[in-house]
Order: structure tokens, then sequence, then C-alpha cells
């Protein structure tokens, strides 16, 4: 039976009149809805009424056809960012953590260095520390231009490096970051450091340059990867305590834990430290030998060490987090495209 064009125009009116009535959230696809299950629905405002022909427009979503998002993705969805490259975002990474090695690496260098000449009595602690900022107001381009100065700079600079370019590729890949941003930290740490302790030793330590023991390279391996997982995986943890039992606000409890794991792991690194020096400056020392020149030093090189890494991973740390936060909004706001 053949309609008219009347009857067949009011038809397509009356279908489109129901198809309006429909209202369609996909408010739950876009993960919103319930985090647990991630379906999709769909919500009427009317019922179909057993009417084939709307039916026939308008097709419930299954469930079991729908996508689960995470968190993080439907945040990007429903805000329809545009992320930049992942070029930039390393690049602005990459910017931040060398900025952040050069605030602090005049004063970590002076320390450094003064560490190991009175390690092996070539130069008291107190007297290296002054006779280094003395150099560093009076000649701050020969200061600067010093290799001790430089190794510091580079170790720092590509510890951080390794650590924010690791954590802004989880975050975009939305996997969790802490065991490979410590991984790649450590191994980053380790290697720099113990290739700038090889040049201290031998260049502030006693008698001839000689090779450095398997011992030492062992013992600064240790107290490098301890160091490395108190300043970059730590922090969160007591961080996420401190909210828990007190009323500190998040950007407080951050600071702190991130001023403070640095420093308290070094009550229990440093004895590995003067020990791996000790190898190098007395070859031939005996094991009482060794406990009595830590424990002789140990006081003092410890507050030696937290002042170290109280710039390095402390001060440096939050100055980090700050540039890394600005960073991201500048390029989320465009700058960097």
């Amino acid at each position: 039976m053949r309609m008219d064009r009347s009857s067949s125009a009011d038809v397509s009116s009356e279908l489109l009149s129901k198809a309006s009535a429909y209202t369609f959230d996909t408010a739950s696809a876009l993960g919103s809805g319930s985090s647990a299950t991630h379906t999709r629905t769909v919500e009427t405002t009317t019922n179909y009424n057993n009417d084939p022909k709307l039916e026939t427009l308008v097709t419930p979503i299954n469930a079991s056809s729908a996508t689960a998002y995470s968190p993080q993705q439907s945040l990007l969805m429903s805000k329809s960012v545009e992320q930049p490259s992942l070029a930039k975002v390393l690049s602005m990474e990459a910017a931040c953590a060398i900025l952040s090695a050069g605030l602090v690496a005049p004063l970590i260098s002076i320390v450094d260095k003064s560490i190991f000449a009175n390690a092996s009595g070539a130069q008291p602690l107190a007297q290296g520390i002054a006779a280094g900022l003395t150099s560093l107001v009076r000649s701050p381009l020969h200061f600067l231009r010093q290799p001790s100065f430089l190794l510091i700079w580079g170790v720092y600079s590509g510890t951080y490096i390794a650590a924010n370019s690791i954590q802004a590729i989880c975050d975009r890949l939305f996997v969790p970051w802490q065991i490979p941003k410590f991984i790649g930290s450590s191994v980053a740490n380790v290697g720099l450091s113990v290739l700038k302790d090889l040049y201290f030793t031998r260049a502030f330590g006693t008698g001839p340059a000689r090779p450095v023991p398997m011992g030492s390279y062992s013992l600064y391996t240790l107290r490098d990867t301890m160091t490395i997982f108190a300043s970059f995986n730590l922090p969160s943890i007591m961080s996420t305590k401190l909210k828990q039992h007190t009323k500190l606000s998040n950007g407080t409890a951050d600071t702190i834990s991130q001023l403070v794991t640095p420093c308290a792991i070094q009550i229990a690194s440093t004895p590995l430290h003067l020990y791996g020096m000790d190898l190098y400056n007395r070859p031939q020392a005996t094991a009482v030998e060794r406990r009595v020149f830590i424990r002789k030093e140990y006081v003092i090189t410890t507050a030696a060490r937290m002042a170290r890494i109280f710039p390095a991973f402390g001060i440096g740390g939050v100055a980090n987090k700050y540039l890394r936060s600005k960073g991201k909004t500048w390029l989320e706001a465009g700058q960097g495209h």
C-alpha cells in the first residue's frame, strides 16, 4: 500500500519529534559515570511506546559493547584536551631538571669537595667549606669553570632528567611511575655519581693516583641507591601518612616530606660513604682501624652530607616540582605549540 506525500511527511515529523525526546547520557561513556563498570547507558525522557518506526532510528547501547576508560583517560576525553607532543613535554622536563640542578650545584660541589679532602686528611672540613664559599663569591666565573662544579651539575641534571622524563612518559601512558622512576633515576644517579666520585677521590685524596677498589664502587652504589629512594619515592609515602594523621595541606605535607627524607637517610648511608673513601685512602687498614675512623668522622660527615643533600634533593626537589608544574601549565595553555 502506497503512502502519499503528506502522510509520509507526517510520519517523518512524528518520528523526529519522538526522537528528539530521547536524551543520551554519554557522560558514563567517558568514564564519569560508574567508575567501577565504565558502561555506557541511554536515558530517555519518554518511553518507546512500542513504536517500531522509532525503534529503527534509536538503538540502545549495550553494556557489553561499552569501552572502559580510566579516570585519567575520561578526564582528557571529557575536556577534549589536545596534549602537547611528547618531544615538547620531554624538552620542558629536561629544562626544568637542568635549571633545578644548576640552582643547587654550587653548594653541593663545595661540600662534596670538602668532605673528600677532610676524609683524606688534606684539609679540615670547615676550612674547605669556607675556602669554597670564598671562591664562589670572589671569583664566580672561575668557580663555575672548575671540574668539581661541572661534574656535580652534570650528575644532578642527569638524575633529574631521568626522573622527570620517566614520570612524564608513565603519566602519558597512564601507568604507575614509582618503580620505573626509582630504577631509572637510580641507574642515572649511581652511574654519574660513581664517575664523579672517582674524580673526587683521586683529586682530593692522599698519595699518588691509583685505581679505586671495587669495594668503594659497591659502597658508593648502595649509598646512592638509598639516597635516590629517599629523594624520589619516599617523599610521596611520607606525605600521604602526614595528610592522613595531621591537618597539613597537600602542599605543606609534600614540601616537608621532600625536605626531610633525603636528609634523614644520610644517618644510615654515611658509614657506607666513609668506608668507601677509607678503602681508597688506607688500603692496608684493618677492620678495627676502619671502625675507629668511621666513629670519629661519623657525626661531622653526616651533618655535612645532610647539608649537601638538603639542597640537592630537598631544595632542588621542591624547585624541580615547582618548575614542572609551571611548565605543564605553559604547555597546556598552548604556549609550547
